[in-house]
């Protein structure tokens, strides 16, 4: 009888790990609210007063460059370790011409 004790105080402590621990780590990033925002015809003004600045920008000529945001986020030992995601959006004149996202 004293082991079913034992055994159900140490699931109790596990899920109250879980639940005030393991679970806020697990919230959904900001990077979905920036894939979310960013869609093809958006201007590059719009862009940054949405998602703020990006991570990298690369200059290909005057009128093209290629800018992303990453991020890289602990998801607990249970959701994979660190996750790296990133949104990879192509401007061309001003405006967003293609988007891509990586996890």
């Amino acid at each position: 009888m004293e082991v079913l004790y034992i055994l159900l105080a140490v699931a109790a402590v596990a899920v109250v790990i879980y639940l005030c621990i393991i679970k806020p780590l697990m919230k959904k990033s900001s990077y979905n609210d920036k894939q979310a925002n960013l869609y093809v015809g958006m201007t590059e003004a719009e862009m940054l007063s949405k998602c703020g600045s990006p991570s990298k920008t690369v200059v290909i000529d005057e009128h093209c460059k290629l800018v992303s945001y990453t991020l890289d986020e602990w998801k607990g030992v249970l959701g994979g370790g660190t996750k790296h995601s990133e949104i990879t959006a192509t401007i061309k004149d001003g405006k967003i011409t293609n988007v891509s996202m990586s996890q």
